[in-house]
């Protein structure tokens, strides 16, 4: 009887175990990719502040964007150049969401899983400026590398409530869609 009692309670041990230890892992996982997340987007835009220039970041922070989104910002902006009279492209900064001064300071603030994205929070405050502003980057952390995959806009409505929708309109636009 107390054999039966101890084979038992070794499988119990070896059936519940693995599955705690499997939860551990997957939250301390979690944890780890949205410290990693906020560590890349507050060091973006640590680096981006000292000369906001958007083409500068294409450029210099390549790897920074995921190659879709790269290439549209790219496409945008040869776009922009073509065409001297009139604009046809992004007539604003999309990692500032604006087209005046920038704040003072960007503070990257709370993480928040979406689908296999996280969004971070970015507060703009200070300066120059009474108001404040809030930008949402998407940003895909795989290993360890983290790519920025869209801007979200807190202060806009859609269509425009985002960098890949904002390009999509600029877009069909310039090819006369609708």
């Amino acid at each position: 009887m107390r054999f039966d009692r101890l084979i038992a309670t070794a499988i119990m041990a070896i059936v519940i175990c693995p599955a705690t230890m499997a939860d551990t892992v997957k939250t301390t996982d979690t944890k780890g990719t949205e410290t990693i997340c906020r560590s890349f987007v507050q060091s973006f835009y640590k680096w981006y502040l000292t000369k906001p220039q958007s083409d500068r970041a294409y450029k210099d922070k390549a790897s920074a964007f995921s190659p879709d989104l790269l290439k549209q910002l790219n496409d945008d902006l040869a776009a922009s150049k073509k065409s001297k009279d009139e604009v046809v492209g992004l007539d604003f900064d999309p990692f500032l969401d604006t087209n005046a001064e920038p704040f003072a300071k960007y503070v990257a603030t709370k993480v928040t899983k979406k689908g296999n994205n996280y969004l971070v929070q970015v507060d703009g405050s200070g300066g120059n400026r009474a108001d404040h502003t809030r930008i949402v980057p998407e940003v895909e952390c795989k290993e360890g590398k983290c790519q920025f995959v869209n801007f979200h806009y807190s202060d806009s409505k859609p269509p425009n409530d985002n960098l890949l929708s904002v390009l999509k309109i600029l877009r069909d636009d310039r090819h006369g869609k609708k």
